[in-house]
């Protein structure tokens, strides 16, 4: 979006923040927005919890404006959104 953006990453897998965090840095050179890009991700988080449990309560308390749910059974934890 623009350089005020937020990306936040809830997970309960700490090899998944890894990999994630590896894999920014990576792509941030390739990109035509580069600086857009890093302004935007200096405000990014990557939260690493216990269950999904506290990732909603992260999540609902951040309340996001976009919210993408990459889980099993996405539709059944949709009532706690």
């Amino acid at each position: 979006h623009d350089p005020s953006a937020q990306v936040v990453l809830v997970t309960t897998s700490r090899a998944l923040a890894d990999s994630v965090s590896v894999e920014v840095d990576a792509q941030q050179s390739a990109l035509s927005r580069r600086e857009i890009t890093r302004a935007a991700l200096a405000h990014s988080r990557i939260i690493v919890v216990p269950d999904l449990t506290a990732a909603f309560a992260v999540s609902n308390e951040y309340a996001p404006e976009h919210l993408i749910l990459e889980i099993r059974d996405a539709r059944d934890w949709l009532s706690r959104v």
